[in-house]
């Protein structure tokens, strides 16, 4: 079965409001009927679609899914991190004293560079804006760059307000480097 665009009376009253809710609009919804995961992402992403209705619902009975193959009724956090891998906004790359490098989105690198810096992210204060570049599908470009990285990942322990976190999105590498695997991600998804 190919995936199709659906229409309002493929949604049930329930399934309508929740969009609603959520400002997604009925063109953003294709049908997959019984499509594996991997048929449903490629679908959604070759038509744009935010959500997909599959034959497969999840054990509370809810039908749609994202491209992840998520219900967002369930958990409704899903919709934002989807939303993340579609949206226009700046990847940026950051350089701390220490040599450590941030690959990033946001819409506003200049503050979120300054937020780093206030809550001392991986336990640096000095945070420097070295590459930022605005592209659609930001969050797919960051998460691609980051991906390309990995083998220089390194966990850093920090205390972000009462509670020591760890986080794996700094790398011990070069600015140059992270700037070349944003633009490689860039390449690759043809942005």
């Amino acid at each position: 079965m190919k995936a199709k665009q659906i229409i309002e009376q493929d949604l049930s009253v329930a399934e309508i409001a929740f969009i609603k809710q959520h400002g997604i609009s009925i063109k953003e919804i294709i049908d997959v009927g019984s499509m594996i995961p991997i048929g449903q992402k490629r679908a959604m992403e070759a038509k744009g679609a935010r959500l997909c209705i599959t034959n497969r619902s999840c054990s509370k009975g809810h039908r749609f899914k994202t491209r992840s193959n998520h219900c967002p009724v369930c958990e409704t956090k899903n919709l934002a991190f989807e939303k993340r891998h579609s949206e226009k906004a700046f990847v940026y790359v950051c350089r701390s004293g220490t040599g450590l490098v941030k690959i990033g989105y946001a819409a506003d690198p200049q503050e979120r560079k300054s937020r780093l810096n206030r809550e001392a992210f991986a336990s640096c204060s000095n945070w420097q804006l070295v590459f930022k570049i605005e592209t659609e599908k930001a969050g797919k470009v960051e998460a691609v760059a980051q991906g390309k990285l990995m083998k220089k990942s390194s966990a850093e322990t920090y205390m972000k307000g009462e509670y020591q976190v760890t986080t794996r999105e700094v790398f011990r590498c070069s600015e140059d480097e992270a700037i070349a695997a944003v633009r490689l991600a860039i390449t690759e998804l043809r942005l």
